[in-house]
């Protein structure tokens, strides 16, 4: 079976829509901003040439049964199809679109100064978490060395003050891996 070639295509048979409250009740965030009940993206409202999505509505993708709100992921295969490379899930990268060298020519073009300005807040608030992270870390670092016994020697001390640095610094480059893959 061929792939749609385009975002209403895909739209119109390849999702299934979920209860809006998807995510609350699964206590689950989308995979793409980040967030529970409403997508942390611009609103599309009327620029879909379909209908109006709302920043609640939640999606999942028939072929791999992966969750999204449906404007994060209207905006990630609309980015995608416009600049003439396969629309593939966000999560897994199964290939769902497949547009026509010129079919992202013929598309509603969205502003792609909204995108530009949502990829930024998406890794702001990926940065965000990451500065969370390594503060939460250094507070534990620094209990952790209070903790030591004071009979150990300076070299254990030293020794426990690396390990902690060691997994803070596995922590960032794992972080900066998965933002440096979604860009």
């Amino acid at each position: 079976m061929a792939l749609p070639t385009s975002v209403p295509s895909f739209w119109s048979d390849g999702i299934e829509k979920l209860p809006d409250n998807y995510y609350t009740e699964n206590q689950s965030v989308c995979d793409i901003c980040k967030e529970d009940e409403a997508a942390d993206a611009p609103d599309l409202g009327s620029s879909s040439s379909d209908t109006a999505i709302s920043l609640t509505e939640v999606v999942k993708i028939s072929s791999c049964n992966h969750i999204f709100h449906a404007q994060c992921l209207h905006l990630w295969l609309s980015d995608l199809v416009q600049s003439g490379r396969d629309g593939t899930c966000p999560k897994c990268r199964r290939v769902l679109i497949q547009p026509h060298p010129t079919e992202h020519m013929n598309q509603d073009p969205l502003d792609p100064l909204q995108l530009t300005e949502w990829r930024r807040a998406v890794r702001a608030e990926d940065f965000r978490r990451l500065q969370e992270q390594l503060h939460h870390m250094s507070e534990e670092t620094l209990r952790q060395s209070y903790e030591l016994p004071r009979d150990d020697t300076r070299v254990e001390q030293e020794e426990t003050i690396r390990r902690l640095q060691e997994q803070a610094d596995h922590l960032i480059e794992n972080i900066l891996h998965e933002l440096s893959r979604d860009m």
